[in-house]
């Protein structure tokens, strides 16, 4: 692992200036605060916390017994160039995914949160927006693009895209990403992908509505399409659910998406 994370910052430039007085390498700090964020941890209070308690590992993994405060895991991410980090970081991501051959297609869900804890009230500051792409087959982040609400995750989604392999994946989003530049953005990328349909697409909406009505849910109606059901858990509430599948054929005007 070290190696692998290794070949990947080596581009990263160190934001330090007074290299006589550095103690720990640039290398050590980003490959600590990566394993611990994946040990749980989601302050820098807590990446310190975690590495002291786990200097065995540490040591192990990076040769060192040394381990930075936090104020110092704060200051270098800080002055990091976080593009880069972040282009680099998403390319180790890849390579340890494409590492194993794709039998199947990969499920990659975009998504966007608010990220719990970061809403400061005495200072007037929203809470963190951020749009995040999640691999079912490896469970694990692909990327993820920071926002400023949640209507500019339309902004985001596409940039998002520009970093990631979707090449032989079907790609999940919600009604607020079901935008036609999106969908061929995916399609040109060589995925497939699977977009939420609500009535803010009115006439797209209404075609898929009518068929469903008049052709699978109407008593006597000829049709079976396939179909499956799920049940589950969450939030503490037992969800039951049936989906419905027919070809984009069928509806004639929305493979265009014409007049949505």
């Amino acid at each position: 692992m070290n190696k692998l994370l290794k070949k990947f910052i080596k581009d990263l430039d160190d934001p330090r200036v007074h290299f006589n007085k550095i103690i720990h390498k640039l290398k050590d700090i980003i490959v600590m605060a990566i394993i611990a964020v994946i040990g749980g941890c989601d302050s820098w209070e807590e990446i310190e916390i975690w590495c002291i308690s786990k200097k065995k590992l540490i040591h192990n993994i990076l040769k060192t017994k040394l381990i930075p405060s936090h104020d110092t895991f704060r200051r270098i991410f800080t002055l990091l160039d976080g593009k880069k980090f972040e282009k680099h970081f998403i390319k180790f991501g890849e390579y340890l995914i494409n590492k194993k051959p794709k039998l199947i297609k990969d499920i990659i869900s975009i998504d966007g949160k608010s990220l719990r804890g970061s809403r400061r009230n005495q200072i007037n500051k929203s809470a963190l927006h951020v749009v995040n792409a999640w691999s079912d087959k490896h469970s694990i982040v692909l990327g993820q693009k920071s926002v400023d609400s949640k209507s500019n995750e339309i902004v985001a989604i596409p940039e998002l895209l520009n970093v990631l392999d979707v090449n032989n994946s079907v790609v999940t989003i919600d009604a607020i990403g079901t935008q036609k530049n999106i969908a061929s953005q995916i399609i040109e990328a060589g995925g497939d992908y699977m977009l939420s349909l609500k009535a803010n697409h009115k006439n797209a909406y209404n075609q898929v509505n009518e068929y469903f009505l008049n052709n699978v849910f109407a008593v006597g109606s000829g049709e079976r399409p396939f179909h499956d059901k799920f049940e589950g858990k969450n939030h503490g509430r037992t969800e039951r659910r049936r989906y419905f599948i027919k070809p984009i054929c069928k509806f004639s005007n929305l493979s265009t998406w014409k007049n949505a």
